[in-house]
């Protein structure tokens, strides 16, 4: 997959750097909803019953449920969605040891209710500030482990 992405950016180049202009379509707003709409369709059957959704494997289900929650909440989804509120339950329950899914867990909760959601963003704003390396980075891990869980 990562192959034909690069061949197509390599093909595609020399065209967008000449100032060739492709043929464009007329967009409208419509077009648009109803393929927000299509991939909102796609994504909820993509959820766990635990209210987790994955890359496809075991690891980084925290960073993935963030993320689907940041998406549906930006394409309109409702805080009160059923989808919504199982993957923030999901993430309000499960604790990581992993920086960038920790980083993604206080952007989606905040989306939806910061102020219910505090005391588990405030463990991962805790998390953070405690894996910061003493050059200013942050260590990042290779995979996640649950560490416990938690009811918020």
């Amino acid at each position: 997959m990562r192959f034909w992405r690069k061949k197509i950016l390599i093909l595609t180049m020399p065209a967008l750097a000449s100032g060739v202009s492709l043929p464009a379509q007329e967009l409208t707003q419509e077009a648009v909803r109803a393929k927000v709409n299509e991939i909102i369709a796609f994504i909820r059957p993509q959820q766990a019953a635990d209210g987790s959704f994955s890359y496809g494997g075991r690891w980084y289900k925290v960073g993935a449920t963030s993320l689907i929650v940041l998406a549906l909440r930006s394409a309109g989804v409702k805080k009160s969605d059923p989808t919504i509120t199982k993957a923030c339950n999901y993430l309000a329950s499960h604790l990581t040891n992993n920086t960038y899914e920790e980083g993604l867990v206080p952007c989606a909760l905040e989306k939806v209710n910061a102020k219910k959601y505090q005391p588990r963003i405030k463990t991962s704003a805790d998390f953070l500030l405690n894996s910061q390396r003493t050059n200013g980075g942050w260590r990042s891990e290779e995979h996640t482990s649950e560490l416990q869980s938690h009811s918020f």
